[in-house]
C-alpha cells in the first residue's frame, strides 16, 4: 500500500472513533437528564411518593378502596374495614403479612408502595330460647322450651284451657292462640293466663197439655231458668169447665191459674169436663150448685168462700147465698153471704163471708153453704169442717193445752152435699 492509502485509512478510523465518542457522550447526557427528573429511593429520600393498593374479599368492604397515591411523601394513610351483617373480619394482610382481624389500619410515613387486603367470614349463629308455660286451669300444647337461631321463627304452641275455663292472654299481652314467635332476637318467656267461663244458666222445661184435647187451652209453659217464676193458665172452651191440674196422675192444683218456681222438668195436664146440657128456658125448678167451698181460719175469725152456680142446674141468675154453723136451719134463715164482685147478677157467683169463731168451744165444727136462684129455688148445701184446739175466749186464748200457738188455718171440705 502506498503512503496515500495509509493516510485515507487513518482518517477513516479517526472519524469512526470520533463518532463513537459522540454516541457515548449522548448516552451519558441522556442518563444524567433522566436521573435528575426521578427521585432516588434511598433510605434518606425525603421526596419519595408511595402508592397503596387496598382490596376486600366478599361480605365486607375496605375504605378507601383501590390504589391510593399518598402525598405529600411521608404522610400517613388510614383504612377502615367493615364486615357485612352476619359476618366478621377474618384477616387483614399488610404487604402480604397478616396484621390480625383488624377493623382499622394506618400506614405511617409513607414513602414506598404498599398493599392491604381484608378477608371476611360468617359469624357463628346466635341462638335464643323460647319458653312457654301455663297458668292455673290450663296447659300448653307444643314444644317448650324451644331453641331458635337469631332472626328465625319458633314453632306454634297452643294454650289449652281446662273445662269451665277459657284462654285470656299471654303474660306479654299477646292474645294469639296458637302462637308462633317470628324474627326472634331475644330470649322469650311467657305464661298463658286463663279465666273461668261465665256460668251457663240451668234451665228446665215446663210442658203443659190439655185433657180432653177439645176441653180448652193452656198457656205459660216453655223453658225457664232455674228459680224462675212459672205461671200456667188453663182456659176452658165453650161447653167445658176446668177441673184441675195433674202431674203423674196426681192433682197439684184445682185453680185454673197455677204458679210455681222452676226447679225441675215438669209435665202437667189441665183437665176439663164437659158441661151438662143447659135447661130449657122457663123450666128452672132446681136450685144452684155450691162448688169450691173453702174456709181459711185465722185467729178468732175465718174467711168462708164458695161458688154458687146455676148454669146447668136451672139456668137462672144466682140472687143469694147463706151459711149455717154446725147445724142447718130453715132455708133463708142462715147468715147471708155477699157476692165477691159486689152484685148478684149472673148464673155463676163467687160468694164470701167473715165467720166469728170467738165463742166456739174446743173441737171440730162444720159450716154449711147453699145458694138461691132467681126462680126462688134454694140449692143443695155443701160443707167444710175445721177444728178449734182451744176456745178463743179462754184466758190463754192464743195457745193450746201444750202451749203451742194455734195453726188451724184451713178447714177440711166435706164432699157430701145435702138438700133440704
Amino acid at each position: 500500500m502506498g503512503h496515500t492509502g495509509r493516510i485515507k485509512i487513518g482518517v477513516l478510523l479517526a472519524g469512526i472513533v470520533v463518532g463513537i465518542i459522540g454516541v457515548l457522550a449522548g448516552i451519558a447526557l441522556l442518563s444524567s437528564s433522566t436521573a435528575s427528573a426521578r427521585p432516588s429511593y434511598g433510605s434518606n429520600c425525603g421526596d419519595c411518593h408511595g402508592t397503596i393498593s387496598s382490596s376486600a374479599g366478599p361480605n365486607g368492604s375496605i375504605s378507601p378502596s383501590g390504589a391510593t397515591l399518598v402525598a405529600p411523601p411521608g404522610s400517613d394513610q388510614s383504612y377502615t374495614i367493615r364486615a357485612d351483617t352476619g359476618y366478621h373480619v377474618d384477616s387483614v394482610l399488610v404487604d402480604g403479612t397478616s396484621a390480625g382481624a383488624l377493623t382499622t389500619y394506618t400506614f405511617t410515613n409513607v414513602s414506598a408502595d404498599h398493599t392491604i387486603a381484608a378477608t371476611f367470614a360468617a359469624n357463628a349463629p346466635t341462638t335464643y330460647t323460647l319458653t312457654y308455660t301455663a297458668g292455673a286451669n290450663g296447659s300448653i300444647s307444643g314444644t317448650s322450651p324451644q331453641t331458635v337461631a337469631s332472626e328465625s321463627s319458633g314453632t306454634a304452641v297452643t294454650a289449652v284451657a281446662a273445662t269451665g275455663y277459657h284462654f285470656v292472654s299471654w303474660s306479654d299481652g299477646s292474645t294469639a292462640n296458637p302462637r308462633t314467635d317470628t324474627n326472634v332476637t331475644a330470649n322469650t318467656s311467657v305464661t298463658a293466663n286463663f279465666a273461668a267461663d261465665a256460668p251457663v244458666p240451668l234451665t228446665y222445661t215446663i210442658a203443659a197439655s190439655v185433657m180432653p184435647a177439645t176441653g180448652g187451652s193452656v198457656g205459660g209453659d216453655g223453658t225457664f231458668e232455674s228459680g224462675a217464676a212459672v205461671s200456667l193458665q188453663a182456659t176452658a172452651n165453650p161447653g167445658y169447665s176446668f177441673v184441675n191440674w195433674t202431674e203423674d196422675a196426681s192433682v197439684v192444683s184445682t185453680s185454673a191459674s197455677y204458679s210455681f218456681t222452676a226447679n225441675d222438668n215438669r209435665t202437667l195436664v189441665a183437665n176439663f169436663v164437659a158441661d151438662p146440657p143447659l135447661p130449657a128456658p122457663g123450666s128452672d125448678s132446681t136450685g144452684p150448685l155450691t162448688r169450691s167451698i173453702r174456709f181459711e181460719q185465722s185467729r178468732k175469725t175465718g174467711e168462708l168462700r164458695a161458688v154458687i152456680d146455676d148454669t146447668y142446674a136451672g139456668g137462672t141468675n144466682v140472687i143469694a147465698a147463706e151459711y149455717f154453723l154446725d147445724s142447718v136451719g130453715v132455708a133463708g134463715s142462715g147468715t147471708a153471704m155477699v157476692a165477691s164482685d159486689g152484685a148478684f147478677n149472673s148464673l155463676r157467683e163467687a160468694v164470701k163471708a167473715r165467720v166469728d169463731l170467738s165463742s166456739l168451744p174446743h173441737g171440730t165444727h162444720t159450716i154449711y153453704v147453699r145458694g138461691r136462684d132467681a126462680a126462688g129455688n134454694w140449692g143443695e148445701w155443701s160443707s167444710v169442717t175445721f177444728r178449734v184446739k182451744t176456745p178463743w175466749h179462754s184466758s190463754d186464748d192464743d195457745r193450746d193445752e201444750d202451749g203451742d200457738e194455734h195453726d188451724n188455718r184451713d178447714g177440711d171440705r166435706d164432699d157430701d152435699r145435702r138438700e133440704d
